[in-house]
């Protein structure tokens, strides 16, 4: 077996190991200053004397990033890590670049932080190479500068700029402790508050002080301390199963901090003299966000209470924003971690949600499973830094393992229902299908129409659905085009394309199949599929049209769901992502941002991220998917067409089935909620802006007449926005949607 041969020559030389921890120790790379040229020069040399070609990338002088690849296809794991540290400091009692391997540990700054996960990569990248280890994919090292000081030149510059680096999954060495694996980080939002009063002598009680309007907006900001997010049940069980072991490990009253807000004042400034009223005062806020609650949602929350307490009188900005991210509990590189640990190790480690962050958070907000496993690190920051030897080759082993099952050991991947059903293709294939979805009373069957498209190379499935609603025939001819344009030889992977989701409806051309609900009101719930995800197979028509698809849709890696509005309605191309506090939201937001429609809806609120919404449930399911919405009902439109096929494609380069670039629009709109308009008249509709323009607060969008000419009403914009929906019926009547803002 490869992957006991790669563990038992790293079991074998771990002296090596630990040999080289030590040597990347004694290299220092502290930040500040930050300069990591040194220690980055020696990595270069040691990869390239073991015939390992490096990428050597400086957006920041003296601050290089280094990409080392192994292999070729798909999947590419890879292994994250920086090269930056903290300052050394005062207080050691021995040298504190030694390095030095004493009484079963490695001394020195950095050595867990991290120095111990730079060696574990080094060392698997070597003896991959040294071993000919055949790769069925690529295993990347990923080494970035600046991470102490928030990773805007490292990781973040990495993933922004180079393929190699938006992996399908992320290993991060990064102390843990061998107890726990980070597969999730609470979000952080730091909040600068600022007051002007006037100044005055304090004896004499003439000024107005920016030091009471601080404490004021201080406590309205603390009173989001404890609030609880409402993070997905899968989530919320990984966080009630590290309860007591983070009381136990990380300090008292740290079991309940993973799933609540927390708010720390780090700065406060205010006044120069004690008998004057100060006239100018700014503090510094920590907000910790937790899973269930985005970033967006508290600041505005913040504002609101301190805006309400001080009367406009203290000024909120934001210096630092990342939402909190949570990589799936049951993706695949979670439980090849948590297997190898028990497994090679027999320990048994908890998936934990860290309280801190690390740049694990770009990864995973750009839609990439990540885990954070390395070992315990003591006095980190502080002098006389160590780590233990054992917990080093325990991390390396387990690091390995999960190396060799993901890359080493083939996974024998979806498709295995289709082939049960007779619809498994050979690789370079392509061939249309159908799947028996129910009977009529005439004994007649009523078929799911399926594509599927077999790359001639092994890589990730997507599906495409379209037309859930029987009018939306932009979206079947969108799924038409992306057939026609997918060459079976030059594809990596599978596409599951079902161009018609529901069949009865799309035979009326109406929303949904009407017909069958004319009977009895019991058979009337639900009545339309895509709210009724995952759905029901022993449950009415549309609940188990619904198990259908999501059967389809659960055998995927990604999903994406194309609509149009109703008749008399048309959208902007809009990417509307599920709910933010899923655990795939990151890799659906990721796929969406490369999809390239140019809008993308990212809303906590409304009814495309309710429960029950295919893009909302198959997210939960870990296939990241997002709902589509394009041009109007009941047409179909070759602008709409061609645009839709093209995201498609996008989507597709984007999770590695098709070579070159992707061709998305030069820049994306981002919105945090719909905001519709109603009628409060009848009559006849005109509209008074284009289809995608921005609006100001007070703009005119539409007007609506009599039947006799007058005008009796003005619609105008409350607030301003970006005009993504506009109703194209020439009559209206009091209480229909006339138009759709996007708020940014």
């Amino acid at each position: 077996m490869l992957k006991a041969r790669l563990i038992d020559e790293l079991r074998k030389r771990q002296a090596g190991l630990f040999a080289l921890c030590s040597r990347l120790v004694q290299i220092p790379s502290e930040n500040p200053p930050g300069d990591t040229s040194v220690l980055a020069s020696f990595i270069k040399e040691y990869l390239a004397s073991r015939r390992i070609p490096v990428e050597w990338h400086e957006p920041m002088a003296g601050r290089p990033n280094l990409v080392a690849t192994l292999g070729s296809g798909a999947p590419n794991l890879v292994l994250s890590g920086h090269l930056d540290e903290f300052p050394a400091g005062p207080g050691w009692t021995r040298p504190p670049f030694s390095g030095a391997i004493e009484d079963g540990r490695v001394w020195g700054r950095g050595a867990g932080d991290m120095k111990a996960g730079l060696a574990v990569a080094l060392t698997i990248a070597s003896l991959v190479r040294e071993l000919e280890v055949p790769l069925a994919g690529r295993l990347t090292l990923a080494f970035a500068s600046d991470e102490e000081t928030g990773g805007t030149w490292g990781t973040q510059w990495l993933l922004d700029n180079v393929a190699a680096v938006r992996g399908d999954a992320c290993l991060i060495g990064e102390s843990s402790g061998t107890w726990s694996a980070g597969i999730g980080e609470k979000g952080v939002l730091w909040l600068r508050l600022r007051a002007s009063g006037v100044s005055g002598h304090a004896a004499y009680q003439q000024g107005t002080s920016a030091v009471a309007a601080i404490r004021a907006a201080i406590a309205a900001v603390e009173g989001l301390h404890g609030r609880r997010g409402k993070a997905d049940k899968a989530v919320r069980a990984v966080i009630a199963g590290q309860r007591r072991a983070a009381e136990r490990r990380w300090g008292r009253g740290t079991g309940r901090l993973a799933d609540t807000v927390a708010v720390s004042v780090g700065t406060l400034q205010g006044g120069g003299q004690v008998n004057l009223i100060p006239a100018a005062a700014m503090a510094e806020v920590d907000v910790r966000v937790p899973p269930g609650l985005t970033t967006a949602a508290i600041e505005r929350e913040a504002r609101r209470r301190v805006e309400r307490v001080t009367r406009g009188k203290v000024e909120v900005d934001v210096f630092n924003q990342c939402d909190p991210y949570v990589t799936p509990p049951d993706s695949r590189l979670v439980r090849l971690v948590l297997a190898n640990a028990r497994e090679i190790n027999r320990r048994t480690v908890l998936p934990v949600v860290r309280l801190g962050y690390t740049d694990g958070r770009f990864f995973r907000r750009a839609g990439i499973p990540t885990v954070v496993y390395g070992p315990a690190v003591y006095n980190m920051g502080g002098p006389d830094e160590y780590i233990e030897t054992a917990d080093l080759l325990d991390v390396a082993v387990v690091h390995a393992g999960a190396v060799a099952d993901m890359l080493v050991t083939r996974r024998r991947r979806d498709g295995r229902r289709l082939a049960r059903r007779g619809h498994r293709r050979p690789p370079g294939t392509q061939a249309r299908a159908s799947l028996d979805l129910t009977e009529m009373p005439d004994g007649s069957l009523v078929r799911l129409p399926l594509a599927l498209i077999h790359g001639a190379r092994s890589g990730p499935t997507l599906y495409l659905g379209a037309a859930i609603h029987g009018d939306e025939a932009n979206g079947v001819a969108i799924a038409a085009r992306v057939l026609a344009s997918v060459d079976p030889s030059t594809l990596t992977g599978r596409l599951v394309c079902v161009p018609v989701q529901s069949p009865l409806a799309f035979q009326v051309d109406h929303r949904v199949p009407v017909g069958l609900y004319l009977k009895t009101p019991l058979d009337q719930a639900p009545i339309d599929p895509w709210t009724a995800f995952p759905g029901d197979p022993a449950g009415n028509i549309t609940e188990r049209l619904a198990h259908t698809l999501f059967s389809l849709i659960r055998e995927c890696d990604a999903a994406i769901d194309v609509h149009t509005p109703t008749r008399g309605g048309r959208y902007v191309p809009i990417t509307i992502l599920p709910h933010p506090s899923l655990p795939a939201f990151g890799q659906a937001d990721a796929l969406g941002r490369a999809f390239g429609s140019g809008w993308i809806m990212a809303t906590d609120q409304g009814m495309y991220v309710r429960d029950g919404i295919l893009c909302v449930e198959a997210t939960r399911a870990g296939v990241p998917c997002f709902t589509f919405e394009i041009g109007e009902g009941g047409r179909v439109e070759e602008d709409a067409t061609a645009t839709g096929a093209r995201c498609v494609l996008n989507a597709m380069r984007h999770l590695g089935m098709l070579a070159a670039a992707a061709d998305s629009p030069p820049a994306s709109v981002r919105m945090r909620a719909f905001l519709g308009l109603r009628a409060s008249r009848g009559g006849l509709l005109t509209t008074d802006v284009e289809l995608g323009a921005r609006v100001t607060a007070g703009a005119q969008l539409a007007r609506i007449h009599d039947v006799y000419g007058d005008l009796v009403e003005t619609i105008t914009a409350p607030q301003d926005g970006h005009f993504v929906r506009s109703t194209t019926f020439s009559a209206v009547a009091a209480g229909e949607r006339v138009a759709t803002l996007g708020l940014e």
